[in-house]
C-alpha cells in the first residue's frame, strides 16, 4: 500500500490495519485500495464493507473487531458535522437525541427544503438502524444519512 497514514485515508488505526492484512491476504489489491482511498476518506464507504463485498471467497480473516457498540451524542454531532462540510448546500442545521435536522436551497434558489436523518438504534448510536425524512423529492437526506452511518461504523473502532 501506498505511504499514507490512517489519518490520511478518513479512517482509524484498526481498519487501516484492516486493509493491510486484507492486502497481504491477497484480498485485496494495491490498486483496490488506491481506488477506494477517497471513498473511504469522505465516508460514503466503509472499511468492513470494502473488504466484505470485494472477497468473493469468503476468505478474510481477521483479529481486529470493534472496540465499542456505540458512539456519545457529542461524537454523532461532531461526524455530522464533518459530513456536512463535504455539502456545501446545506445551511443550517441542528442535533436533537440521535437525531440530524437540515436545511438546504429548494431547486428554484427561492425557498428551502428541510431534511432529517433518525438513528434508532434503540437508544444508542451504531449507525446500523437509521432512516431520513424528506418532502421535497431530492436524494440530499439519503446520502448524508449514508455518509453519517458509515462513519458511526468507523468511529466504532476507535
Amino acid at each position: 500500500m501506498r505511504p499514507y497514514s490512517w489519518d490520511d485515508w478518513g479512517i482509524t488505526p484498526a481498519e487501516y490495519e484492516m486493509l493491510r492484512q486484507a492486502h497481504e491476504q491477497g484480498i485485496l489489491s494495491e490498486g483496490m485500495i488506491e481506488d477506494s482511498r477517497l471513498s473511504l476518506k469522505w465516508g460514503s464507504a466503509g472499511v468492513s464493507d470494502l473488504i466484505q463485498r470485494l472477497d468473493w471467497r469468503n476468505a478474510f480473516s481477521t483479529d481486529i473487531a470493534p472496540v465499542r457498540e456505540c458512539v456519545t451524542q457529542g461524537e454523532f454531532e461532531s461526524i455530522c458535522k464533518d459530513v456536512v462540510r463535504q455539502f456545501p448546500q446545506v445551511g443550517s442545521y441542528r442535533f436533537e437525541p440521535m437525531e440530524f435536522h437540515f436545511s438546504f436551497p429548494s431547486h428554484s434558489g427561492r425557498g428551502t427544503n428541510g431534511g432529517a436523518v433518525y438513528f434508532d438504534d434503540n437508544g444508542r448510536i451504531t449507525g446500523r438502524g437509521w432512516q431520513y425524512e424528506n418532502h421535497y423529492g431530492t436524494n440530499l437526506p439519503r446520502q448524508i444519512g449514508e455518509r453519517i452511518s458509515t462513519k458511526i461504523c468507523s468511529a466504532l473502532y476507535a
